[in-house]
C-alpha cells in the first residue's frame, strides 16, 4: 500500500507544479487578450486570429522537443551527468533552429490568411502583431527545452515559479 502511496506522492510532486505552470501560461494568454480586447473588436480579432495560428504551429514544434526530456531522464537515471548537459545543449541548438521556420511561417502568414477572406484591417493588425511576436520565438523554443530539462531533473517547481513570474511581468508590462 505504501508503494502506491509513494508513487502518488512522487507523481503529485511532479504533476502539480507542472499543472500550475500550464495554468500560468494560459493566464498569460488571457492577460494578453484582456488587454487587447479593450483596444477594440478589430484588434481583438487580429491578435486572436494571428495568435491562435502561431500557438498551434509553436505547439507542434515544441512537441518535437519533448524527446529532450525523455533522453535527459534516462541519462540522469543512469548517473551520466555529462550526457545530461550534452543532451540539454543539443536540445537548445535544435530549438533555436526550429525557431527559424517558425519565424518564416509567421512572416508569410498574413498572405496565407488573406486567402481566408479575413477583413483587411484584421489582416493588417495581425501582420503587425506577428512581426512583433516573432522575436520571442527563439526564447519560447528554448524555454520549452528548459522546461523538459527541469522536469527530467525533478525540478518542476522551478518551472511553475518561472511561469508565474512571467504572468506577473506580462501583466505589468501589458
Amino acid at each position: 500500500m505504501t508503494n502506491r502511496r509513494d508513487e502518488l506522492v512522487a507523481l503529485a510532486r511532479l504533476g502539480v507544479p507542472l499543472a500550475g505552470a500550464n495554468l500560468a501560461e494560459l493566464g498569460m494568454a488571457l492577460t494578453d487578450m484582456a488587454i487587447v480586447g479593450r483596444l477594440g473588436a478589430v484588434e481583438f480579432a487580429a491578435v486572436g486570429l494571428a495568435g491562435g495560428v502561431v500557438f498551434d504551429i509553436e505547439a507542434i514544434l515544441m512537441g518535437m522537443l519533448t524527446v529532450v526530456g525523455v533522453l535527459i531522464a534516462e541519462a540522469y537515471g543512469r548517473g551520466e551527468r555529462e550526457r545530461v548537459a550534452a543532451i540539454a545543449g543539443q536540445g537548445l541548438r535544435i530549438a533555436l533552429l526550429l525557431a527559424i521556420p517558425l519565424t518564416a511561417i509567421c512572416l508569410l502568414l498574413t498572405g496565407v490568411l488573406s486567402w481566408t477572406g479575413q477583413d483587411a484591417a484584421v489582416l493588417s493588425l495581425g501582420r503587425d502583431y506577428l512581426h512583433g511576436v516573432v522575436w520571442s520565438f527563439p526564447f519560447a523554443m528554448a524555454y520549452a527545452v528548459l522546461v523538459d530539462v527541469a522536469t527530467a531533473l525533478h525540478r518542476p517547481r522551478m518551472v511553475f515559479e518561472v511561469s508565474l513570474g512571467a504572468v506577473i511581468i506580462n501583466s505589468l508590462l501589458s
